[in-house]
């Protein structure tokens, strides 16, 4: 018996997960919603989606489409896993689907780094955090000019704080955001885009513990890290390395 997965859209994380289920040793046939060219199973809204059961359906379309696309999926009744890729959505919207196992792809939760500080930090007070994600818009996506990507237009749910959403999702995982004290964002670079390329958060913990985020699309000096200090140790996490210094 073959599973069958649904990916709609074919963007860079669409692609991702496309070569990743093509990589796995059963028995699949993989449906792809998307105008761009690619060697699977081609499907639109339009043909009857119901008739096919699938194992799971991933919602990689742009990010301003994904309210769109996850109401279609919704009114056709699956009883399945729903992956959207981060952010949700990219702007506050209510939706609430209680019969779908709905979740968002926030996979930098799984790195072997978060889950060793993660266990880490268990019956401990957090005193402070703060994480920055600096990097540089251009250098993304080899394929396409950046400027014509969807990261650079607001309209289409781009822009630094959703793009990297990831700082502000780990800063929840790890130690809880309870206030939100003051937002920051702007587009203040010569990077050609119609978004916001520069964001700052201030925030505190269930513990009280002041949280700074940081997030930049214009530093051509790369840099993604934690830092994090309890009562009695620190700890600094760094991707870019693949290392911690405790």
């Amino acid at each position: 018996m073959k599973n069958n997965f649904l990916i709609i859209g074919y963007g860079s994380s669409g692609r991702r997960y496309a070569r990743i289920l093509d990589k796995l040793y059963f028995k699949k046939d993989i449906y792809i919603i998307s105008k761009q060219k690619h060697s699977f199973k081609k499907i639109t809204f339009n043909n009857n989606l119901k008739k096919i059961k699938f194992k799971m359906i991933l919602i990689c379309s742009e990010t301003h489409r994904h309210y769109h696309d996850l109401k279609k999926i919704s009114k056709l009744n699956y009883r399945t896993n729903i992956l959207v890729e981060k952010p949700l959505f990219h702007k506050l919207i209510n939706f609430n689907d209680s019969k779908k196992n709905i979740y968002v792809g926030y996979n930098l939760r799984f790195d072997p780094m978060i889950d060793y500080i993660k266990k880490k930090l268990i019956n401990k007070k957090v005193q402070y955090i703060n994480l920055s994600c600096l990097t540089y818009l251009p250098n993304w996506r080899k394929n396409i000019d950046y400027q014509n990507s969807y990261s650079a237009n607001i309209n289409k749910g781009g822009g630094v704080t959703n793009d990297l959403s990831h700082e502000l999702d780990l800063a929840n995982y790890l130690v809880g955001i309870k206030k939100v004290k003051f937002t920051y964002k702007n587009k203040i670079s010569n990077l050609n885009i119609k978004a916001d390329d520069f964001s700052i958060f201030f925030g505190s913990s269930k513990d009280k513990a002041p949280i700074i985020i940081n997030l930049g699309f214009f530093f051509q000096i790369e840099k993604r890290q934690i830092f994090l200090k309890t009562i009695n140790e620190s700890f600094l996490i760094s991707f870019d390395e693949r290392k911690i210094i405790k």
